[in-house]
């Protein structure tokens, strides 16, 4: 007697990669989805992004098995596990990995998913899985309202727009996408700032207000309310900028460079003047562990006369 039969699924992370993988099943009673900084392809956007492995999934697989069914009742190998995670940095120093010598050893098929993660750096058959790559498998998904939550610095911020894009693109019914200036968990903070930059009250979204605008999204499609999501644009962007060089007098982008690829990734002044703006971009890798054709400059390193002077890069000491 409590519930009308709809379904509503909201998560972050792995919660929203359960999310996808449900919609790919089509249940009947799934009516609305808010996945929140997901990967939609494990290789690109999780595991290889640019080529390598990412670490940050190093330290993921050990926050995966803290509550492994596997060692629930094995309070040795739970302590093996926090012990490895507070180790980290060691753990990292002692690369490369040897199979049945790390921590995860406890918890045998994340130990084997590290090795597919650091060894597989072509896109093979493992990484065309549906359990990897959602996009080959888009077609299947349910034509269901959602909202997709991002931030511009979440590792994922690519993968959130193009699942966007994909669902506006494919279905008929509504789609949202949100994206502000946020790292992996700061949507839900209520910090005005990420690593060195403040960007202002209006950045700020914090628990209460994402709770809020949940519990909106949901009443209308689950319970059929009038909560004026319908009368919300279907995309909210923060704008990062600010200052000379960035915005005009309005807040309006004052230039554009256009590059011959998709994915320029970061960028750095140099030159004896700094007014060389130096650009990395990350290649695309097709299913054939080759370049995309269409994108033969894709991966390469840019220097661009920008028209402006940029600020020096801080000297960094890194030891070992």
């Amino acid at each position: 007697p409590w519930s009308n039969g709809k379904v509503g699924r909201v998560g972050c992370s792995f919660a929203a990669v359960v999310q996808a993988r449900m919609a790919f099943e089509r249940p009947p009673h799934l009516t609305a989805i808010w996945p929140d900084v997901t990967p939609i392809n494990s290789y690109h956007h999780q595991a290889r992004e640019g080529g390598a492995m990412q670490m940050h999934m190093f330290w993921a697989l050990f926050l995966h098995a803290q509550d492994a069914q596997e060692i629930k009742d094995d309070p040795e190998a739970q302590e093996t596990i926090w012990n490895g995670l507070r180790d980290l940095r060691l753990w990292l120093r002692r690369m490369p990995f040897q199979p049945g010598q790390t921590p995860l050893a406890v918890v045998p098929n994340l130990e084997k998913i590290l090795f597919d993660y650091a060894c597989r750096g072509a896109y093979d058959d493992f990484w065309a899985r549906e359990c990897n790559d959602f996009e080959r498998n888009f077609h299947r998904h349910a034509d269901i309202p959602g909202t997709f939550t991002g931030g511009w610095f979440d590792p994922f911020s690519s993968a959130m727009t193009g699942y966007y894009a994909a669902m506006a693109q494919k279905n008929t019914t509504p789609q949202r996408l949100i994206m502000g200036p946020w790292t992996h968990m700061g949507m839900r903070d209520d910090a005005t700032y990420t690593g060195d930059v403040d960007f202002g009250p209006e950045s700020v979204w914090g628990l209460d207000y994402y709770f809020e605008s949940m519990a909106r999204f949901f009443d209308r499609w689950l319970k059929d309310e009038s909560t004026g999501v319908d009368d919300e644009p279907p995309v909210r962007l923060f704008v990062m900028g600010g200052g000379s060089g960035c915005k005009t007098p309005d807040g309006k982008l004052d230039r554009r460079i256009e590059m011959p690829v998709e994915k320029p990734s970061k960028i750095a002044f140099g030159g004896p003047n700094l007014d060389i703006m130096y650009v990395t971009t990350i290649g695309n890798v097709g299913p054939d562990g080759k370049g995309d054709p269409a994108q033969p400059h894709a991966g390469c390193l840019f220097a661009i006369e920008a028209g402006v002077q940029g600020l020096p890069t801080p000297p960094a000491r890194v030891s070992w």
